[in-house]
């Protein structure tokens, strides 16, 4: 027993002498990873993050530089995105191809150290080199992984007199990837922030100056009486309605509708505007009208999936004539309030923006006191309920029978309550515009 005690005795000294260095260790650990944590605190600038992760990585390793490299698909290459060095942060613009393979690779690298001296012997090896000549070697390099997806990679140049990294401090390296990952993804979601709220604020500008570009005020007269609005399904939509009081006397009425409801088809609707408005100006026939307008489009709707159509009719007050062209848009209805038909005035032309050189016909129909002219677009016949079941066209001519004896203003707002009635609470997926014109009674003007 006297033999074995000096023996136990350094056993357990030994023992000691390695449990409080591990302890040591692990409180320095805990202490860097505090410091990681702290480094978001307040700061959302993704480069200032960075510097402070370095900062307190070199409390506990020496470190010469450190830098962050992420991938650029569409280029195919991993670019450097910043430098940390000498305690500041900057950029520091440099690039190198990369394959797309090497993705699952860094995944499932960790954190690992890089000497010189050592002959890469796998593609990825002579990637990584690659990556450290303008830092040097050696340096430990460690993937950024942000939900299970590598998003770049962190390289941190070590001095050459540091012969071992073990595996505690490499722990520290991948705490700090994660911290600096993590910063990463914060200032992608803010830029993507800034970038959508940019985009609404386009998006709103672009919706009223869609809503300015449309009638302001319902031409009065004592031969009609007529009302129109536009309901969008979206922020900025494809539908457009026009009045034009023409030199002869008469009065123009248009509709247009651009497939979807996108900022794209706001724009095409505007292109129809200023091309009809130019136009109008120097075509009195109206099937030239529009095969001059359908010319000066098909380069434009050839470059979207986009199309459009249109309807124009201008109604005679003397005559009570009606005369129009119609390019593939929904056939306007007559309610005949004498006999109390209907009648549908069907297409004359195709698409607007289809083939060049289309040739467009004009068609004439006399209106009577009592009857009603209603142009709409397909957001009412084609406005969907629960079920699945479309409003319609036949739903439509009921609605129009039903209220044909209300003003033009009560007949636009009771059609629409009778769609809407329909959907049962289905929202609208296109958008709705609806132009009611109704015959006075008397001798034409």
């Amino acid at each position: 027993m006297q033999i074995e005690e000096p023996v136990r005795v350094g056993a357990l000294r030994g023992e000691t002498e390695a449990i409080l260095e591990e302890l040591a260790r692990a409180y320095e650990e805990i202490h860097v990873l505090h410091g990681f944590a702290g480094a978001l605190e307040g700061e959302v600038d993704h480069r200032a993050v960075f510097r402070k992760v370095i900062a307190c990585l070199r409390e506990m390793v020496p470190i010469d530089a450190a830098d962050v490299w992420v991938p650029d698909s569409e280029r195919g290459v991993y670019r450097r995105l910043m430098r940390c060095e000498r305690n500041e942060v900057g950029p520091c613009p440099e690039s190198v191809p990369f394959d797309p393979c090497f993705s699952q690779l860094l995944a499932g690298m960790g954190a690992r150290v890089l000497r010189g001296g050592q002959r890469p012997s796998s593609p990825l090896d002579i990637f990584l080199v690659r990556l450290t000549r303008g830092i040097g070697l050696p340096a430990v390099a460690v993937p950024l992984v942000t939900r299970s997806s590598v998003t770049g990679l962190l390289l941190a140049k070590i001095p050459a007199a540091v012969d071992r990294i073990d595996a505690p401090r490499l722990r520290l390296f991948a705490a700090a990837a994660r911290q600096t990952s993590l910063s990463l993804h914060f200032h992608t979601l803010v830029e993507e922030l800034r970038s959508s709220e940019g985009l609404r604020t386009e998006v709103e500008i672009a919706r009223r100056i869609q809503r300015d570009l449309l009638p302001q005020k319902v031409p009065r007269s004592e031969a009609y009486d007529l009302f129109a609005g536009c309901i969008t399904a979206a922020r900025v939509g494809g539908d457009y309605y026009d009045f034009v009081h023409r030199s002869d006397g008469s009065l123009g009425l248009l509709i247009a509708d651009v497939s979807g409801h996108s900022v794209a088809s706001g724009l095409l609707a505007m292109s129809f505007r200023s091309a009809f408005r130019l136009f109008h100006a120097q075509e009195d026939d109206l099937g030239k009208l529009f095969s001059r307008i359908n010319d000066s489009l098909v380069g434009e709707m050839e470059k979207t999936s986009n199309f459009l159509s249109a309807c124009y009719v201008t109604f005679d007050p003397r005559t009570r004539r009606l005369t129009y062209v119609n390019a593939g848009h929904n056939p306007p209805i007559v309610w005949r309030g004498g006999s109390g038909e209907f009648q549908l005035l069907e297409g004359t032309g195709l698409l607007i923006g289809i083939l060049p050189g289309e040739s467009y016909g004009a068609a004439q129909v006399d209106l009577g006191p009592g009857d009603v002219l209603l142009l709409y677009t397909d957001g009412i016949v084609e406005a969907e309920n629960q079920k699945g079941e479309f409003f319609g066209l036949e739903r439509l001519k009921e609605a129009v029978k039903s209220h044909s004896r209300r003003s033009s203003r009560e007949m636009y707002h009771y059609v629409l309550k009778e769609m809407y009635l329909f959907q049962d609470e289905h929202f609208n997926k296109d958008d709705v515009t609806l132009i009611a014109l109704k015959v006075r009674p008397g001798s034409p003007s």
